[in-house]
């Protein structure tokens, strides 16, 4: 799927993010780091990587900044 148009994209993306806040308000608040079997992630590993692909990715980009964003486990604390 290719977005071109910015409305377009602002449009779907803020659909996605409505869903993905609607599971996780779901996470019960004592089981964020709640996983269900050694290896796999926690709850709360999906959900931070979301919240730092937001910060380091679209507001970096928005500010004219190149994207911060590196990912990998250092922003998924418990994962």
């Amino acid at each position: 799927m290719e977005i071109r148009d910015l409305g377009e994209f602002i449009n779907y993306f803020n659909k996605v993010h409505q869903r993905t806040m609607k599971v996780v308000r779901c996470i019960p608040p004592g089981k964020v780091d709640w996983r269900f079997c050694d290896g796999k992630f926690t709850l709360g590993g999906p959900v931070r990587d979301i919240a730092a692909a937001n910060r380091y990715i679209f507001m970096e980009t928005v500010q004219g900044r190149p994207s911060a964003y590196s990912g990998g486990k250092e922003f998924s604390a418990g994962a």
